[in-house]
């Protein structure tokens, strides 16, 4: 969905993916987020179907939290005839309100067999933690339509934020992060000097953040002025 300002984002769709033309909205919508200045958006469909002769498209949303159940209130708005399915780790009256099957599930793994029983089309997956727990890459070849979400290896950027800096400085672009350490907790060595890297780096930029590499809910962060005042109490 990228693009420039006067020029326009678009998605070529082909086989069975095109049955899903009723995420237009909600693409348009994420194409805006994504690229503010492009007025459109343009679907291109290479395969056109006829409404009455179409079954139900089954879509399933991974997810239970606000974006998902925004995503699935723009597929129930959509005229093509479709089933809403959704498995979420809580519930959300928002989503179980337009969709036909709704199921709370605690593990990835119980998600995928939920997946693999519902069979849909197309599934949309929200969350981070399934990304990183591999949810697409155990899926991907059994849903027709494909899957909107990364495998494993490339939501790692997002899932591990020391993985994240360490290939931006091994690609040269150092100049776009700030000064970082990433403390191995299994490694003892890391751990013995990471006392003193959190003193030279609150002594030489005057405070320091310290932070889960991995998803922590938006939590768990420790801002110098604001968690700690001192290298010492933010070791």
């Amino acid at each position: 969905l990228a693009g420039s300002a006067g020029r326009s984002s678009i998605i070529t769709c082909s086989g069975a993916g095109c049955d899903l033309i009723l995420l237009t909205r909600t693409l348009r919508f994420i194409g805006a987020l994504i690229s503010p200045h492009n007025s459109r958006v343009f679907f291109i469909i290479k395969k056109k179907f006829e409404k009455k002769k179409m079954v139900p498209v089954k879509v399933l949303i991974i997810g239970s939290g606000g974006r998902e159940a925004s995503l699935a209130y723009a597929i129930s708005r959509s005229s093509i005839k479709h089933e809403l399915y959704c498995i979420g780790s809580h519930y959300n009256p928002a989503i179980e309100a337009v969709a036909k099957d709704y199921l709370t599930a605690s593990t990835t793994e119980a998600m995928v067999l939920c997946a693999l029983a519902w069979a849909p089309n197309l599934c949309i997956v929200g969350p981070e933690a399934p990304l990183a727990d591999g949810f697409i890459d155990r899926i991907r070849d059994k849903i027709p339509g494909g899957c909107i979400g990364m495998p494993r290896d490339i939501a790692r950027l997002e899932t591990d934020k020391g993985y994240y800096r360490e290939l931006l400085a091994s690609a040269g672009l150092s100049r776009y992060l700030p000064a970082f350490f990433v403390c191995d907790c299994s490694d003892r060595v890391a751990v013995g000097v990471m006392p003193q890297i959190v003193i030279d780096y609150h002594t030489k930029f005057g405070g320091v953040v310290i932070k889960p590499s991995c998803l922590a809910g938006g939590k768990g962060v420790q801002v110098s002025g604001d968690h700690f005042n001192t290298p010492e109490e933010g070791i």
